[in-house]
Formats: C-alpha cells, structure tokens, sequence
C-alpha cells in the first residue's frame, strides 16, 4: 500500500501544477515556458479513505474552489481502482518564481 506521506506528496503536486497552469493558462507562450511566478504549499488536510493499492495505476482529479491574486485553494482526489482513498484541499501561495538559482 502507499503510504500517506507518499500519497500527500502526490495530491500536493498535483494540486500546485493546477494553481500553475490555472494562473498561465491566458499568458503568452514565453511566459509558459519562463514563467515569473509559481506557488508554494501554505496548508493542506489529507483525508485517508481506503488503503491505495502500490501495484494499481492511480487518478488524481483535481478542482480549484478559489482563485484569487496571491492565493487558491485547489481540492484533489485520488482514485484507484475505481475507488475514492484519499481526498485533500491545499492552499497556495503564488511566489516569485527563483530565475538565476546557483546553490553554491
């Protein structure tokens, strides 16, 4: 089974990537490509349902409930097996995307 740090990590992605291509999906082809904002985890609340098989394909279907300025809310489940086992709601918070990053 997947365990639940696993599982976050997975709603968590998934539910940045939409706050991301929610905010550019009416931007410019190089702002896609170099965006100047992305989003980061304020909160989120995980809801285990059932155990998620490891050997079985996984859905995440996620939905934004609020989109606003600096923040979204974005609520996302996770299917397999045509069953429901975990279900989350993440907030983010849009931040400067790091252009010239150089760790050392």
């Amino acid at each position: 089974m997947l365990n639940g740090g696993i599982i976050s990590g997975i709603i968590d992605c998934h539910c940045m990537c939409t706050m991301i291509a929610e905010y550019y999906k009416n931007e410019s082809l190089e702002e896609k490509e170099f965006p100047e904002y992305w989003y980061t985890t304020d909160s989120m609340k995980i809801d285990f349902l059932k155990p998620t098989p490891v050997n079985k394909p996984i859905q995440l279907r996620a939905n934004i409930k609020e989109m606003h300025e600096r923040k979204a809310v974005v609520s996302c489940s996770l299917h397999s097996d045509g069953k429901e086992c975990a279900r989350g709601e993440v907030l983010g918070i849009r931040v400067p995307a790091i252009v010239d990053y150089d760790p050392g």
